[in-house]
């Protein structure tokens, strides 16, 4: 691709409803907290139009900004409290121990029918 063009992402359908949700979760736990988006971005530490995007749902938000301000406005990503994902994510690392580090390419094991 040729220096200085960009090329748009595209996202499943899936994942564009997803953000599209957590966006509008993020505004409803705002306006019920009675917060403007000044006020949440000063909380969370980012402009008012990193706000604007992420309650429209916008795929190129970090995603580390959306669990942030969903975090703020009180929204439960993973039904879960803090020492429970803590657990959840070292029984994920005692799995990820037990495969192999790294995928090889090029050598396929044939399925032998006996």
């Amino acid at each position: 691709m040729p220096k200085g063009t960009s090329r748009k992402k595209a996202y499943s359908p899936y994942c564009k409803e997803a953000v599209l949700l957590l966006g509008k979760r993020i505004k409803l736990g705002r306006i019920q907290k009675s917060w403007s988006e000044k006020e949440l971005a000063e909380r969370a530490n980012v402009s008012r139009e990193t706000i604007q995007r992420a309650e429209k749902g916008a795929p190129s938000c970090a995603i580390g900004t959306m669990f942030e301000l969903a975090y703020l406005v009180g929204i439960k990503l993973f039904d879960s409290d803090l020492p429970s994902m803590q657990t959840q994510r070292a029984q994920a690392d005692a799995h990820l121990a037990l495969l192999p580090s790294r995928i090889r390419q090029g050598s396929k094991v044939k399925d032998d029918d006996f």
